[in-house]
């Protein structure tokens, strides 16, 4: 996507709705075009972005249903200043209520999820800040992932660190300042959310039969369980919400 200048540019995103404000850019919405635009933010400090269009869309050719990569450069004046990627109309996890969430459904958008990291994964890609990045509705979306990195190492391995990354996000999602306490008093619970290296589809299906033994029926969500949430908040969370539960 070309424009012959700035002045160009800007009328042209003038128009879009901003979505948000992240470490590296800003990103804006064609609603007409159901397009997003990720604009550095060199661009609006009038400095030159340093970005060429190998490193931005290295990821471009890799189908799978998750993870949302970059789908085109954004050239003002032969400067690349941002990307462009299809919208998909979603709340991040900091939005996302989880007592209202299904088990059931997340566990199977989880195991989805699973078969996209084993594509990326074979095709070298390491994936970083995806607590984050993480937006959900029907189904689990990774966005923001322009940082990633290509590496040589054994697809195994790399699945492995890749699957760490994605359920160390959602184990913080479903516990982290809710359940903590209730987690905490169960060995088991507490051994793997601690080390959070167990895959978190095992953690979910254990702590969804010990909150269902506790209630008394079998739990599909977190709402039925309110009376097993932490009575007090923690003073600083390790994830960030906007919500109110």
């Amino acid at each position: 996507m070309h424009f012959k200048n700035r002045n160009d540019f800007l009328t042209e995103i003038n128009s879009f709705t901003e979505l948000g404000e992240g470490a590296q850019g800003i990103c804006f919405l064609d609603k007409d075009k159901k397009t997003v635009y990720k604009i550095f933010h060199e661009f609006f400090d009038d400095c030159e972005p340093q970005y060429c269009y190998n490193d931005i869309m290295r990821f471009s050719d890799i189908k799978n249903n998750t993870y949302m990569f970059p789908k085109n450069v954004i050239n003002v004046n032969g400067i690349i200043v941002g990307y462009i990627k299809p919208y998909v109309k979603s709340k991040d996890l900091t939005s996302v209520n989880p007592l209202k969430i299904s088990l059931d459904k997340l566990v199977d958008n989880i195991n989805n999820v699973r078969s996209d990291i084993e594509i990326i994964s074979e095709n070298g890609v390491l994936t970083y800040d995806i607590m984050y990045n993480i937006i959900y509705k029907n189904k689990i979306t990774i966005i923001d992932t322009d940082d990633y990195e290509i590496k040589d190492l054994d697809p195994i391995a790399l699945m492995e660190r890749n699957n760490y990354n994605f359920d160390y996000a959602i184990y913080n999602f479903l516990i982290d300042n809710i359940f903590d306490d209730f987690v905490e008093s169960y060995r088991e619970l507490r051994n793997m959310y601690k080390d959070k290296d167990v895959d978190v589809v095992i953690f979910i299906e254990l702590f969804r039969k010990y909150l269902s033994e506790y209630i008394g029926f079998e739990v599909n969500k977190l709402s039925d369980a309110k009376k097993c949430m932490n009575k007090v908040k923690a003073k600083i969370p390790n994830y960030i919400r906007d919500i109110k539960l």
